[in-house]
């Protein structure tokens, strides 16, 4: 009874500690499409240049660190992915905020 109730506990655990790095990643992923259509629409419509949008994206990224109390650093290791995964959505092509995203 006692060895299932160990594994019993080390399973809530390993539950807690996945939900909160699960949601945390998926908050920044969340953030950052958000970010990046409203980004990608204002470039195409002429109302924001390239250079800020990169400063609009810098300045987003660095507040979502702040956010997850993460640094910036750990954050950037998970960008070549997220860069993957939006050029698959856009057909290939580099939107500007893949753009911005490529130059954190």
């Amino acid at each position: 009874m006692l060895r299932f109730l160990l594994y019993l506990l080390i399973f809530v655990i390993g539950g807690a500690i996945g939900y909160f790095f699960g949601a945390s990643s998926g908050g920044l992923v969340g953030a950052l499409g958000g970010t990046c259509k409203i980004v990608n629409a204002a470039v195409a419509s002429g109302a924001m240049t390239q250079d800020e949008a990169d400063a609009t994206v810098k300045t987003a990224f660095s507040e979502l660190a702040g956010e997850l109390k993460v640094s910036a650093e750990d954050l950037k290791k998970g960008l070549p992915r997220i860069l993957e995964e939006m050029k698959k959505a856009h057909g290939g092509t580099e939107t500007a905020c893949q753009m911005s995203l490529s130059k954190l």
